[in-house]
């Protein structure tokens, strides 16, 4: 596995739990966030536009209403009634001054109301006559929408009529022309028919022409924030005024006169609020009138807020990533270079290379990982040296087996013809002496079993004092105690034999008489425990701490020529450092060794010729 290859897997692994546990949830969480706080401003839009056209429609109808009231009042005033009535039978100059008296009475009745342009009176013979206002350069409108608004007030049967007009609706004169430069074209007509008093006649009709500025003005101090429009729709639908020409599409309708809104931008119900792609559309109804209030905010206005606070969470969002992002590298770096080391050093152990060491001191644990494998490679090079040093020795052990030994059918083919010579000459003990050397020898000879019941090795043993009994003229006894149940156990062969041969030649070696030797074999499920006691003269203290060190070779004067040590040692390469020869002694008492070994019931043999039960 490649360095780079390593670490880029840990990279985007912690990269992808970053995104997973920190960047999605915060992305979510802010879209959330967005989502309720855009909602919470488009409802406190509601509320709040909803409070101000509820005002501008109160306002409007404590403005028009008394203009009402006023169109009224003119109309039944003495002198206007009187003009009517008499207007055929009055001359000229009569006229005038009934005029100047009706336009007095205005001017007080109407001095407050600066809006107030014109008040304008239609004969029954069709002749228009100015009440007050410039008689120079009268107020004119075209026919088409002078008969229009005519036929609307004799339709309405007395009741007062109020319409909006622009200055596309005026006759093209000198009056239009003053009106546009001072920009008070657009006006509000309120138009109603003049009754005579007592029989209810109709004499004629009577309008107040209003600036529109009436409204206007009022519209301008409400600010409802960027390209937001509030339009006053009149009964039939004709725009009477709007704050902002140039911000929606209806200002197209505004420029060229068009009366009525489509209906998709609005409903019809009061106080109803109507959404599009674009606006929230807000209407109010002016019940006293039959006007309508509508308000048009753009939503890329209401969600400028939200959507600028979302924006830059989310800038602040890539910020931290790239942060995140850098740290995250340093971070992995940290923790993939020494794990990439400590591949690389696996890799070399695997190509046999065992003289690999890593440095790192940190306390995480990837440095307790990394001393560790420094710790198990220092242990299998010594494992490694140690078995090289057994197998050492075992080899030299062979070795001096092989010198030793001579040919074994020719050995025990001899001591056949004198064994059966000793029998002929009724020579009986050295007959007995023969057959336990040659079963000793059978037994050391033969390399077909290296594991024998412990009832054969006390057999073996046997033979071996047999013999002994006859060199020391029976100066020792012997106690063999084995428990039934550990006779079929398999223990190494000859594995006792050396242990008695030390206790007779060694431990029995100054006693002529009363010298005795105790073998006991104990055990459980687990391990086979076999002592081998004498009453002899006992080990010095000064020579029982090196008692298991090796015996100089030419120091061999036993049968064996095997010392405790080769013993022990034999029985550590076959079971492990567990088992082995333990040596208690008293000087001039006695001394017993004792040898632990497995519980073997079965011993089967391995391609490296070890043994395991």
């Amino acid at each position: 596995m490649k360095p780079f290859a390593f670490k880029s897997y840990i990279y985007r692994r912690l990269i992808l739990f970053f995104m997973l546990v920190g960047i999605v949830p915060t992305v979510l969480l802010s879209f959330a966030s967005y989502r309720i706080t855009q909602n919470s401003i488009h409802e406190k839009a509601r509320q709040y536009s909803n409070q101000l056209m509820m005002e501008l429609c109160d306002y409007i109808e404590r403005v028009l209403l008394p203009l009402e009231n006023i169109a009224i009042d003119i109309s039944y005033t003495e002198a206007v009634q009187n003009y009517f009535r008499n207007y055929s039978s009055m001359t000229d100059a009569q006229r005038r001054n009934r005029r100047n008296e009706i336009r007095m009475s205005i001017a007080v009745k109407t001095s407050l109301i600066r809006e107030l342009t014109d008040v304008y009176v239609y004969l029954p013979n069709g002749e228009r006559e100015i009440l007050y206002g410039i008689d120079g350069y009268k107020f004119s409108l075209q026919d088409i929408y002078e008969n229009e608004y005519l036929q609307l007030i004799y339709d309405s049967r007395g009741k007062t009529v109020i319409r909006s007009y622009s200055g596309n609706h005026q006759m093209d004169n000198i009056r239009r022309q003053q009106d546009t430069e001072k920009g008070i074209e657009r006006c509000i007509l309120i138009g109603r028919l003049v009754r005579e008093l007592e029989s209810g006649d109709v004499l004629g009709v009577i309008t107040l022409r209003i600036n529109e500025q009436i409204i206007s003005k009022r519209l301008k101090k409400i600010d409802l924030g960027r390209n937001a429009e509030i339009i006053v729709l009149d009964a039939n639908g004709r725009i009477v005024s709007s704050t902002n020409q140039t911000a929606f599409p209806v200002a197209e309708a505004l420029r060229n006169d068009l009366t009525v809104i489509p209906s998709q931008f609005y409903t019809s119900e009061p106080g109803s609020v109507n959404y599009n792609d674009s606006y929230m559309i807000l209407r109010n109804n002016i019940d006293s009138l039959g006007w309508s209030v509508i308000c048009l905010i753009p939503y890329d206005y209401l969600d400028y807020e939200a959507y600028m606070n979302f924006r830059n969470m989310l800038l602040l969002l890539c910020c931290i990533c790239i942060a995140m992002i850098i740290g995250i590298g340093l971070f992995s770096s940290r923790i993939s270079n020494p794990l990439t080391e400590l591949v690389e050093a696996m890799n070399l152990v695997k190509e046999g290379n065992l003289n690999v060491e890593i440095k790192n001191e940190s306390r995480d644990e990837i440095g307790q990982v990394t001393r560790n494998f420094n710790l198990m490679l220092s242990q299998i090079r010594q494992l490694i040296e140690n078995v090289k040093y057994k197998e050492k020795e075992k080899r030299k052990a062979e070795l001096a087996a092989l010198r030793a030994q001579i040919n074994p059918h020719f050995l025990s083919n001899t001591l056949n013809t004198v064994r059966c010579l000793a029998h002929t000459q009724k020579a009986y003990n050295i007959e007995n002496i023969l057959v336990s050397l040659i079963e000793l020898l059978h037994v050391s000879m033969d390399i077909r079993e290296d594991f024998i019941p412990i009832s054969r090795e006390i057999s073996y043993v046997r033979s071996y004092l047999e013999i002994m009994s006859y060199r020391d003229y029976g100066s020792f006894n012997v106690v063999c105690e084995v428990e039934p149940e550990l006779e079929d156990s398999l223990v190494p062969k000859l594995i006792l034999q050396p242990l008695v041969e030390n206790a007779l030649i060694h431990g029995l070696k100054n006693k002529n008489v009363g010298g005795q030797i105790i073998i006991r074999v104990t055990g459980n499920e687990s391990n086979i425990y076999i002592s081998v006691t004498d009453n002899g003269q006992g080990i010095p203290p000064e020579i029982l701490p090196n008692i298991m060190k090796p015996r100089n070779p030419d120091d061999t004067v036993t049968y064996s020529g095997i010392g405790l040590s080769n013993v022990d040692g034999r029985i550590k390469m076959l079971f492990g450092n567990d088992y082995g020869i333990y040596v208690d002694s008293i000087y001039k008492m006695y001394t017993t060794v004792e040898v632990v070994l497995p519980n073997l019931k079965e011993v089967k043999h391995n391609d490296d010729s070890t043994y395991s039960g």
